[in-house]
């Protein structure tokens, strides 16, 4: 399937939201309340990327130019157009003065921008209503990604020798970049936990040293009355551990 843009990565599009029955002030605060983050994909494209469709049906072949425009939300945005969360047939757009968009579908929410986002309002687009010269395929595989890539290339080959195909990637190869701040976290944390037992244990260590140096002449008591120098050992580790 294609998109314009692929999750979790560098772009998109962010434009006024306007939803048919909510009252509109041209002095509304434009923060997130007031936008939404869209993108425009092929049919089958939430098949391709395992997003589950909620509520109403997927674009298809007859959303095209000639047809009512249509629009697939998130839950987040159908929860903000249906108390219910079902906004299938509600209506938005995204231009003040475009045509309104009649909401055909409802799609799980996902991460869009970073991992880390509070969940934001975000629509699609489909894209025989949207032509985008520039457009991402998004390509579903069994088995070895790296033997798909190579299929793909041929693919591509046969259709056109000149058509360039760039940045082709894993989406494993994709998340370093998104998750590299949360692995950088966890890493140092890690090594600061490390760190932290290591001086505990360097300080256990001087406190117990100096308790048994503080008892050389009870020890020396215990084995002249016939201790071994296990059972003092254990005594010491017992009295240490605790």
């Amino acid at each position: 399937s294609l998109a314009e843009f692929v999750p979790l990565g560098t772009g998109g599009n962010v434009s006024a939201l306007y939803i048919e029955g909510e009252p509109f002030s041209p002095e509304r605060p434009i923060d997130e309340s007031s936008q939404v983050s869209h993108d425009t994909v092929s049919t089958d494209y939430f098949q391709s990327l395992g997003i589950p469709l909620v509520y109403g049906r997927d674009f298809n072949e007859r959303d095209n130019e000639s047809s009512p425009g249509v629009i697939i939300v998130n839950e987040t945005l159908a929860r903000r157009m249906s108390p219910e969360g079902n906004a299938v047939g509600k209506r938005l757009r995204t231009d003040s003065m475009g045509d309104y968009l009649e909401v055909v579908g409802v799609v799980r929410d996902i991460k869009y921008k970073s991992v880390s986002e509070a969940p934001l309002y975000f629509a699609y687009r489909p894209l025989g209503q949207r032509y985008r010269p520039a457009m991402t395929v998004h390509l579903r595989a069994v088995g070895d990604p790296a033997s798909a890539i190579a299929q793909l290339r041929s693919a591509v080959k046969a259709l056109d020798p000149n058509l360039p195909l760039t940045d082709v990637k894993t989406m494993e190869e994709h998340m370093r970049l998104p998750l590299a701040p949360a692995k950088l976290f966890v890493s140092l944390t890690g090594s600061f936990a490390m760190l932290t037992v290591l001086l505990a244990a360097i300080g256990l260590y001087g406190v117990m040293a100096y308790l048994v140096s503080t008892r050389t002449h009870e020890i020396g008591i215990r084995m002249a009355l016939g201790a071994q120098t296990s059972g003092i050992r254990r005594l010491i580790l017992r009295q240490g551990m605790t």
